[in-house]
C-alpha cells in the first residue's frame, strides 16, 4: 500500500550545530526497514559525518546547495550533479559551503538482499549524473538516469534512478512486484 506524505510536514530535529534532520521513510511511517530516508539540513560551514554500518549500503544526493565530501577514498566537491555511494563500513564528511540539503537513503542490513555481499564494491563513489547515459522511456515522456546500479556499486540489492518528466507530463501506471519502491519529487 502506498503511503504519501509531504516532506514539509515532518519535523526537524537537531543534529549538531548547524545541522538539522528530518527522517522521512522511516519504519514508523511506512512498516518496513527495508529502505530509510533522511533530508539533513546544513548551515553554511556546517558538516556531518555519514557512517555506513558494516552491514548497510547507502547513496546520497545535494538537493540544494553544494559541499565537500572528505574520506579515505575521497576529497571532492560535489554538487546536485553528483550522487554519492556509500559501501558497508564506510563514513564520509559532508562539509558544506555556503550551505546545504542532502537527501540520504540506507539500506539497512543490505546483506539479506545480496547474495554475493562479498564481492562488493568497498570504495565510496562519487557519479556526476551529467555525464550518465540518459534514457528515454518507451511508454511515457520521461528520461531516466541510473543512480546506483550493478555496475556503479557493485551490489544488486538497491537500485536507484533519478527520472525527469518534462512539464506537462505524467508517470504511465506501473508496480513493482517483489521490491520495495520510492518516489521523492
Amino acid at each position: 500500500m502506498a503511503v504519501f506524505f509531504n516532506e514539509s510536514s515532518v519535523d526537524a530535529q537537531f543534529l549538531d550545530e548547524g545541522v538539522t534532520v528530518k527522517p522521512l521513510i522511516t519504519p514508523e511511517r511506512v512498516g518496513s526497514d527495508n529502505v530509510l530516508t533522511d533530508q539533513f539540513y546544513l548551515e553554511p560551514g556546517a558538516e556531518i559525518i555519514l557512517g555506513i554500518g558494516e552491514d548497510d549500503i547507502a547513496w546520497t544526493h545535494i538537493l540544494e546547495g553544494s559541499a565537500i565530501v572528505i574520506s579515505e577514498d575521497i576529497n571532492s566537491p560535489i554538487t546536485v550533479d553528483n550522487f554519492l555511494f556509500l559501501p558497508p563500513g564506510k563514513a564520509a564528511r559532508i562539509q558544506s559551503v555556503k550551505g546545504a540539503v542532502v537527501f540520504r537513503a540506507l539500506i539497512p542490513d543490505a546483506a539479506r538482499f545480496e547474495p554475493n555481499w562479498d564481492e562488493m564494491i568497498r570504495n565510496i563513489r562519487c557519479v556526476d549524473w551529467t555525464n550518465e547515459p540518459v534514457l528515454n522511456s518507451e511508454f511515457d515522456a520521461r528520461k531516466r538516469i541510473y543512480m546506483i546500479t550493478p555496475q556503479l556499486s557493485g551490489t544488486k540489492a538497491v537500485k536507484g534512478e533519478m527520472i525527469i518528466y518534462p512539464p506537462g507530463t505524467e508517470a504511465s501506471n506501473h508496480h513493482h512486484e517483489g521490491a520495495e519502491h520510492f518516489m521523492v519529487v
